[in-house]
């Protein structure tokens, strides 16, 4: 924990850093610090707004379990990325739960026809507040019955991760852009380790973005607890940013993602749910518009 707490901090210093060292004189040609920043609050969650009445008898999107609900604030200037993810995962199948803290930092290398990202950070498995979110949100706002399930076990870990973003196709004077991706996320200590590649489409315009994503992947070196809810397969996602002015912007998108042990809230409607649903919501911050690949998911 403390090595951990530790290496965090050392991610804050770095970032902030960098950040007052590339904004601190303003010559004239060079952008402010404004135009280079990009702050994203968001929620990904299979469930967040569907009514009881309708779940109860089969409308509800997914099965609130599993991944059941992700918060988190991304921070990002030119080059860099600050990612701070807490995801909360419920199994009512095993009858446990616990929430994944994620805190990275990553940095982009652009080539000619090419991105590179590398990215480093530490991950921390335990209570960081899912179960009072969740139930919160359950009995305050959509009157669904709270979700009593014990923690497991405290485990901390290490995040190494890269990227690579390859320029295939360009239409329509680049607002609409095709690229190959190909990902490699290494959990060490806790968290599922992934690859990931695919296809990638881009469109942008004045007032609205959008970003989809079509795959597939591989999980491996599962800690204890993530084994039986990690599945391999195809996904595919797609979100849509409304961008009234230009530097503030509303994200919403859905996913298909592959999934393991899964329980529906044993009110609803039973279902099968061989892949589970994601639906994004975001604000942001600034001229850069949300990237599905950026964000954590099943």
């Amino acid at each position: 924990m403390e090595k951990n707490l530790i290496i965090l901090v050392a991610f804050f210093i770095l970032f902030f850093t960098a950040l007052s060292t590339n904004s601190t004189s303003v010559c004239e040609g060079e952008s402010s610090l404004l135009d280079n920043l990009t702050v994203s609050f968001f929620c990904i969650n299979d469930n967040l707004i569907c009514p009881y009445e309708a779940a109860i008898n089969g409308w509800s999107v997914g099965p609130d379990d599993q991944y059941t609900n992700i918060l988190g604030l991304h921070i990002i200037y030119k080059s860099w990325m600050l990612k701070i993810d807490n995801i909360f995962i419920t199994s009512r199948l095993n009858g446990y739960r616990f929430d994944l803290l994620k805190t990275s930092l990553a940095y982009t290398f652009l080539l000619p026809f090419a991105a590179c990202k590398a990215e480093l950070g530490v991950i921390n498995k335990g209570n960081f507040g899912g179960e009072f979110i969740q139930n919160s949100w359950h009995k305050n706002v959509i009157s669904y019955p709270v979700v009593e399930l014990p923690y497991t076990d405290y485990a901390s870990g290490v995040i190494a991760a890269g990227g690579l973003h390859l320029d295939l196709f360009s239409f329509f004077k680049d607002s609409m852009q095709i690229f190959g991706f190909g990902d490699l996320d290494l959990y060490f200590g806790t968290g599922p380790s992934t690859i990931q590649s695919g296809l990638e489409l881009r469109f942008a315009s004045q007032y609205v973005d959008m970003n989809s994503i079509l795959g597939c992947e591989y999980h491996f070196l599962l800690s204890e607890n993530l084994d039986s809810l990690m599945d391999n397969g195809f996904f595919g996602s797609i979100i849509f940013t409304l961008k009234p002015v230009s530097w503030f912007g509303i994200t919403i998108g859905f996913g298909l993602f592959p999934v393991g042990d899964v329980n529906d809230d044993p009110n609803f409607k039973e279902k099968d749910y061989p892949v589970i649903p994601q639906i994004w919501y975001l604000l942001t911050f600034g001229k850069e518009s949300p990237k599905i690949r950026d964000y954590p998911h099943p």
